[in-house]
Order: structure tokens, then C-alpha cells, then sequence
């Protein structure tokens, strides 16, 4: 769907292919399950350690069809056989190196929890699939690995796997190069910065709150935007006491919209709770809406709100009925009119929130930092050049791929 995917595929699968035949020596054989918990058509366990551990015993483990110990197996190949002996399971193995193998089994929980217990009685440590990951391939790709994971969209999805193919490592071992001028270095540096927060949210969704006084339509523009119905709509104020969460996706990015309670000064002590976390909510909100009723005379306490939240987006709902508003009272030149109930505007909206929150992005094979541990790195090691700490700054970046 988005440019890039296939081809990152392809690059990730002949490298896969060319580190078939490496060993990676653990030291202590590891297992771990690599695929999500609970019933699935197969499921996938990784080992690493001396195969010879599964054939071990009078009783092995693991009986293949073609009759050959797993240690006598080829690297690379794949072969079907039996689990267990009285009860046994049919799986399929994969040889991935000379100490490492997939299983591939039914996608059960017991049949999971079955093989994981016999390798663990076999005294093989049960260990996380990062854990795994960051012992065979190294700490700097299980943390890409683990933000691939995360990514809620195609879009973001394929950004994350351009930096994982090799885009990220290359960026930061060639800031690493101790023969850099020290302008060329702080340029790069900053370059990176420059995209630190997009990065961060590939894999978390920006927040845009949407505030106003009751019974303007926040629950409704929140339904609209999302395409379902997930906040309670209800003509009465004081509807939505707490903060409700729904997640959307505009333009391939992330989003969540977060319905709070309607603000108003005569509100009740239950419903003044919500109003208090709604306050909260608006000072950690990447970006906040403002919605008023056209319908309705704006209030002095709407245009008190509209002065402490300059950079907010004001949005006059309702504009399918008759208008309360004269020239001398619409609140601000720039306002967006829009319908929460017949949908007219709200994709004006939807685009005009991605132009806030992302206002550029990054040219294909840009490097961008994806992890608050990079951007951390990267800071520290701005700020040492600022203190003309060169060799802090140098540790700081070197700290990048560690």
C-alpha cells in the first residue's frame, strides 16, 4: 500500500537467508515464544543453544520423519515431525543456524505451553521475545524489532521498517566516525532532532482533545471522526463526566480523540471532577479543539477559554441549524463550520488536524530516531558539544547502537 514495504521485505528476508549458516553463541540455551498469546492457526517458538539438548535423553523430545537428530539436520532446512511421546504434537521445525531453531506448532495455548514447559525442564531459560531477539541479533535490532511491533499503521509500519532495513544504523555509525569536523557533526545531530517527534509517534498516537461547554456536540464530532459510535450521546448536560479514549487513523497517521467533560462554572460537584481532568487532559494534549454551538449565543466564559488556548482549533458545530451568530459574534477569523450530525466538514477537520500534527514528512530514506532512549542519546550528546565536550558527545552517540 505505502512505497517501501515490499522492498524492505526483500532486503529483510535475503539477509535472513545470508545469516542462515552464523552461529550466535549462547551461552545458556534460551526459549521463546514468538508469536501473540491465545488460539491461532500456528504458533511459533524460538530456541537457541545446543540442539543436542532436544535429543538428549532415551526419550527425546522431538522425532522427526525422516528419522535424523535435530543436530544431524541441515542449517536451512525444514523438516516435520512428532512432539512428545505418549500425547505428541505435530510440528514443524526449522534449522536457522548451527544453535538456533523455529517451532512451529499448533497456535493453541497448551500446545505453546506444553513445548515451553518440556524445554524448560530441559533446563533451557524461558526468556521474552526481545530478550531472545537482543541475544541473537544484537540490543540495537531488538529495539527496532520492538518498535515494528508497536506501530499501529500500514503507514508508520513501513517508515519503521525503511529505518530497520538499514536506514538508522548507517545514519548513526557514520555520526560515530571520529574524523568528523565538528560543524558536520552537530549538523547531523540536529538533523536527527529535527524529526524526534514524528519518530516517537510512529508507534504512539497524538492526542487531540476535543473540549467545549455541554451539550455542543463533542461526542457526536467524536463519533464522526472515529466512523463508529463509541462515546454515549445523550441531550443532557453533564452527559460525559470522565475522559473517553477512541482511536482513529487520518491520512495513515494515528490519532486519539479523547471526549472530555463539558465545561461549565454551575456544574455539580461529580460533574466538576470531570471538568478538573479535562483541564489535566488539555495540558498534555498534542492538539485541542475548540467546539462551540452556532446555533447558540457564544458565552463570555467560551471566549474566556478561546484566549487561553490560542493555538487550539475552533470549530463551530451545528451549522445544519439555523445560526445564533451575527458578524460582530463569531469568536475568531479562523473557524472551521461543520455538522456532527449530517457529516458535513468533519473530513475538513480530520485534514486539517494531520496538517497541525504533521505538517511535513520526512523524504523516503531519511534517517529518524524512532526511540526516546535514541532521542535521549542524541540530546546528551548535543548538549556535551554545546559544553565543548567532545568526548561526551562521541560516547553519547556511540551509545546509539549499544
Amino acid at each position: 500500500m505505502y512505497q517501501g514495504v515490499a522492498n524492505n521485505k526483500t532486503f529483510q528476508n535475503q539477509n535472513r537467508m545470508n545469516n542462515l549458516s552464523q552461529k550466535n553463541n549462547f551461552d545458556s540455551p534460551q526459549t521463546a515464544l514468538w508469536t501473540s498469546r491465545g488460539r491461532g492457526a500456528v504458533a511459533t517458538i524460538r530456541y537457541g543453544g545446543d540442539c543436542q539438548i532436544i535429543d538428549a535423553g532415551t526419550l527425546p523430545m522431538f522425532h522427526a520423519a525422516n528419522k535424523l537428530p535435530v543436530a544431524q539436520q541441515l542449517v536451512g532446512d525444514i523438516f516435520f515431525g512428532h512432539w512428545g511421546t505418549e500425547t505428541s504434537e505435530e510440528v514443524v521445525l526449522c534449522r536457522l543456524s548451527d544453535d538456533q531453531l523455529a517451532i512451529h506448532c499448533h497456535g493453541g495455548e497448551a500446545a505453546t505451553k506444553r513445548i515451553l514447559n518440556d524445554l524448560a525442564c530441559c533446563g533451557v531459560e524461558i526468556v521474552s521475545w526481545s530478550q531472545f531477539l537482543s541475544k541473537c541479533e544484537g540490543d540495537f535490532e531488538s529495539e527496532m524489532q520492538e518498535v515494528l511491533s508497536k506501530t499501529k499503521t500500514i503507514r508508520a509500519a513501513s517508515i519503521v521498517l525503511q529505518q530497520q532495513s538499514g536506514v538508522l544504523r548507517s545514519a548513526f555509525e557514520k555520526l560515530s566516525e571520529v574524523n568528523q569536523q565538528e560543524e558536520t557533526f552537530s549538523k547531523e545531530i540536529d538533523l536527527l532532532l529535527h524529526w524526534a517527534s514524528f519518530g516517537l509517534h510512529l508507534t504512539t498516537s497524538w492526542k487531540v482533545v476535543i473540549t467545549g461547554r455541554p451539550n455542543v456536540g463533542k461526542s457526536s464530532l467524536v463519533n464522526k471522526l472515529a466512523g463508529f459510535e463509541r462515546a454515549i450521546v445523550f441531550d443532557q448536560p453533564g452527559t460525559t463526566r470522565d475522559v473517553v479514549h477512541v482511536e482513529a487513523v487520518f491520512e495513515g497517521w494515528a490519532f486519539q480523540l479523547i471526549d472530555t467533560a463539558g465545561i461549565r462554572e454551575e456544574a455539580v460537584s461529580l460533574e466538576q471532577q470531570g471538568i478538573e481532568r479535562t483541564l489535566e487532559t488539555l495540558q498534555t494534549a498534542d492538539c485541542s479543539i475548540i467546539l462551540l454551538d452556532q446555533s447558540q449565543p457564544v458565552t463570555d466564559e467560551e471566549r474566556s477559554f478561546l484566549e487561553q488556548y490560542p493555538s487550539a482549533i475552533v470549530v463551530a458545530n451545528k451549522s445544519d441549524l439555523p445560526s445564533a451568530w451575527n458578524k460582530n459574534d463569531i469568536p475568531c477569523e479562523d473557524i472551521l463550520f461543520l455538522s456532527a450530525m449530517t457529516g458535513e466538514g468533519v473530513d475538513t477537520l480530520s485534514k486539517k488536524i494531520v496538517q497541525q500534527l504533521v505538517p511535513e514528512v520526512p523524504p523516503s530514506h531519511t534517517p529518524i530516531p524512532v526511540t526516546a532512549r535514541q532521542i535521549s542519546c542524541l540530546q546528551r550528546a548535543s548538549l556535551a558539544l554545546e559544553n565543548n565536550n567532545w568526548e561526551e558527545s562521541l560516547f553519547e552517540v556511540k551509545n546509539l547502537l549499544n
